[in-house]
């Protein structure tokens, strides 16, 4: 399974890569401005369950051909609490956790050169946490990411406290992948977002 899934991994950055290499600047807001308002829907659908809670929304900076998820997000901004996840060096084996995200809100270099918030910005918990992906299976809503399992373990670490939130994948159409392999680590989302549509448990 992990050939395969390395094999696999390899094939859907390229094919990412080329899409984003295909499109325009133009062309690539737009489906970021199509990805926040599909995201801004699932948000009406599900607000209810957190009917007395704030809305924090956490995302990722997005690396190598990644949809921008900092312009999903600023979208956003103005109706929500934003926030982004914070790792560093010697806990890859301990769950996310996130600091709260502005427009101007410092932002340092944290593990594997990834932009994160300064101390200065107060650590929140999310209800909601948008999730990257290299493919996705829109019927079993399993992604497959680059293989850390940063994502798996933060989403298993807040099953097992039974803290309430929502696990959603955002990305590009072209990533749908058929029958995508699972392993017995693999968490599916709650949700998966694309500039064309949303797909449901």
């Amino acid at each position: 399974m992990n050939c395969l899934k390395q094999t696999l991994r390899s094939q859907l950055k390229q094919k990412r890569a080329d899409f984003v290499k295909s499109q325009t600047q133009s062309q690539l807001k737009q489906i970021e401005e199509d990805v926040s308002k599909n995201l801004q829907s699932y948000i009406n659908i599900i607000k209810s369950e957190f009917p007395d809670q704030k809305i924090i929304l956490a995302g990722f900076y997005p690396i190598q051909s990644e949809i921008n998820c900092i312009e999903v997000i600023k979208n956003l901004q103005d109706q929500y609490t934003c926030a982004l996840p914070v790792h560093f060096k010697n806990e890859e084996l301990k769950p996310l956790y996130f600091r709260e995200f502005k427009s101007d809100t410092q932002l340092i270099i944290g593990h594997y050169n990834i932009p994160i918030p300064s101390e200065d910005s107060p650590q929140v918990i999310p209800n909601i946490i948008l999730t990257p992906f290299l493919g996705f299976d829109k019927l079993t809503l399993q992604r497959i990411g680059f293989g850390g399992g940063h994502f798996d373990r933060t989403i298993k670490y807040f099953k097992e406290n039974q803290i309430k939130l929502k696990f959603v994948g955002i990305g590009f159409q072209c990533q749908y992948i058929q029958d995508l392999p699972a392993e017995e680590q693999d968490e599916p989302l709650d949700c998966i977002i694309t500039e064309k549509g949303i797909y449901l448990k």
